[in-house]
Formats: C-alpha cells, structure tokens, sequence
C-alpha cells in the first residue's frame, strides 16, 4: 500500500516536472474560484489558456468503400426508431455489416430504416465488404411486441 502510494505520488511529481510546474503546497487548501458558478465567478481579462506546443490533431479522413459501407449502416441502425404497430412494419438485417455489439450477428429494425439498410447491404455485397462477426444462425421473422420491433417468432401460448 505504502509502496502505491510512493508510486504515485513519485509519478504525479513526475509529470508535474515535466509539465515546468511546481507542486503546489498550501494553495490546494484553498478554496479554487473557478468551482463557483460562472455567474458568481470574478470576471477576468485572462484571454484563455496558452497554446499547447503539441500540433491539434488531424481531423478524421473521409471514410471510403467498404469503410464508409460500414460505417453509414451504423449509422443507420443509431438512428432506428425500432417503432411499429404490427409485424409487417418490421424488417430484419443481415449479420456481419455492423460493428456494434448485439447488431453484429444481424437483427430486427423498423421497416423504413430495413428498407435504407437493404441498399448498404447491396454495396457491402457486391464489394466483398463485412466483419469477422462469428454468429449462430437465424431466421428472419421480425414481430412487433408493445410497440417494439423484435426478433420472432412468438412464443406459442399452453
């Protein structure tokens, strides 16, 4: 326990260095005005922090073919409402197109995100586009239970 805390304690000193700061002692006792309200907050000229020496990081590369496939069917599948009144307002999708968890191995979706899903599934198709999913096989029998779109088929009642 003693030796964590050394460790620690040792790195935090560590980074503070590296940072051309010194620890602060008695200051950490005082109370910091920036934990106020920015309403009660004193008002200040200070323009901001300096500019870090680090160059900003480069904003992200346009995703292309089997990338951007992928990545606009998630997309898509965030945006499912999942809603529906019946089970013909359902629709499945196919497995090994999504990379979030529980969607991966394919699943059920509103009709009108199924139908945008089925022009990705296409693309993804026809250029040899999909994950490494290992997924137990099912059948597509979309149902609506309280509202909900969800895989079927029905549980038959005794």
């Amino acid at each position: 326990m003693i030796r964590t805390a050394a460790t620690l304690t040792l790195s935090f000193l560590l980074a503070l260095a590296a940072c051309g700061k010194k620890p602060a002692t008695e200051e950490a006792a005082a109370p910091v005005e920036s934990a106020k309200p920015e309403s009660e907050a004193p008002k200040t000229e200070d323009p901001g922090p300096a500019a870090s020496a680090e160059p900003e990081a480069a904003p992200p590369k346009e995703l292309k073919g089997c990338d951007k496939t992928l990545h606009d069917f998630d997309e898509l599948l965030t945006t499912a409402k999942n809603e529906c009144k019946k089970d013909a307002d359902c629709g499945c999708f196919p497995a090994q197109l999504s990379k979030i968890p529980g969607n991966d191995c394919g699943g059920v979706v509103d009709k009108a995100t199924s139908k945008k899903l089925d022009a990705l599934v296409k693309d993804a198709k026809k250029n040899g586009c999909g994950t490494m999913a290992q997924c137990d096989p099912w059948t597509c029998e979309p149902i609506c239970e309280e509202g909900r779109c969800q895989k079927g088929p029905r549980e038959k009642k005794k």
